[in-house]
């Protein structure tokens, strides 16, 4: 017999860490962008770090741009 199954939705642990460096794509996850969600934000100012082919923000700076931009219809 089937174990039964859990209707509860299991929200991943999106919590951002200001003291820890995010990889793009995992930054984009946890947030829930796409690949354009991710390049608007690079254009509305997020700063980024890139080195080599890969991109990478800092904790604190991910919060600083979502309390900058919190509210705001673009």
């Amino acid at each position: 017999m089937p174990a039964p199954s859990d209707s509860r939705r299991t929200i991943p642990d999106t919590a951002i860490d200001p003291a820890r460096l995010y990889r793009s794509d995992e930054l984009a996850a946890r947030m829930g962008w796409r690949p354009s969600g991710w390049r608007a934000a690079r254009r509305a100012g997020l700063k980024a770090l890139r080195y080599g082919k890969r991109w990478f923000v800092k904790g604190a700076d991910l919060i600083e741009f979502v309390e900058e931009h919190a509210g705001r219809d673009e």
